[in-house]
């Protein structure tokens, strides 16, 4: 009876580590599936895991404080790896924030289903984008992957590991805004370049009503824009989310 506890103790970690990930990892935190279904899901794959990792798992501690302890370290773990995700999905839709009040989609904000906020038009298309690529090259595989693999590395959180773990997320916080930067790089310039040639032109011609005569112009010029870089912007993604997974693996073998 006592193995039979310590077995279900253990699995309760793994269960709860798994658990982290659909909560805030994309794809699998979408409020779109619903939590009966998040639940079942998670129940299945922590039963797939559970053979492989309990082994890695030590023996739990008996007093309530110390398991409950430990349990808290368990979900933060799967909700850094599953942040670590969201956070790169969410700089393809960060960058059109940079550019939409040029653009002249600011003033259409709507509500993404995705991310549960307002975001421009642009936003939600490159936010889709984006989960479009990290689904292509098996992110969800790859994120669920990490987190049963960090039970051979990480059986729970330390003092140490702890300030490694707050580190490493305000790297990963910095690195989603310089990145989103730099998608939105090519379209800030060719937006500035026609925005100073509207300015120009309202000096030139003071009758021409630039507001109404510049927004077909800045829309039409941004979509352009958008719609060249995507060929290159695709396998940009693709390498901004390698990154990301080498960085989730090194993040777990330093905890």
């Amino acid at each position: 009876m006592e193995v039979l506890l310590s077995e279900f103790q253990k699995f309760l970690l793994v269960f709860l580590r798994i658990s982290g990930i659909f909560i805030t990892a994309p794809l699998f935190s979408s409020p779109n599936i619903g939590y009966p279904i998040r639940v079942g899901i998670c129940l299945l794959a922590s039963l797939a895991a559970a053979p492989p990792v309990l082994s890695f798992i030590p023996q739990p501690p008996t007093n309530i404080i110390n398991y409950g302890i430990l349990s808290i370290s368990e979900i933060i773990i799967g909700l850094t790896i599953g942040l670590f995700a969201s956070f790169i999905v969410s700089l393809f839709s960060l960058s059109a924030e940079f550019y939409s009040v040029s653009m002249g989609f600011a003033i259409s904000n709507v509500f993404d289903p995705l991310s549960e906020v307002e975001q421009p038009v642009i936003g939600q298309l490159l936010g889709l984008f984006g989960m479009l690529v990290f689904i292509t090259i098996d992110g969800p595989q790859t994120i669920l992957h990490g987190v049963i693999s960090s039970f051979g590395f990480v059986s729970g959180l330390s003092l140490i590991s702890s300030k490694i773990l707050s580190s490493s997320m305000i790297d990963v916080f910095c690195k989603m805004f310089t990145t989103a930067l730099k998608i939105s790089f090519p379209l800030l310039c060719v937006l500035f370049l026609v925005n100073l040639s509207l300015g120009l032109l309202s000096k030139a011609a003071p009758l021409i009503n630039i507001m109404i005569f510049g927004f077909p112009i800045t829309i039409l010029s941004g979509l352009i824009v958008l719609f060249l870089l995507f060929p290159f912007l695709w396998n940009v993604s693709s390498f901004i989310f390698q990154e990301l997974f080498s960085d989730i693996d090194k993040l777990i073998r330093s905890l």
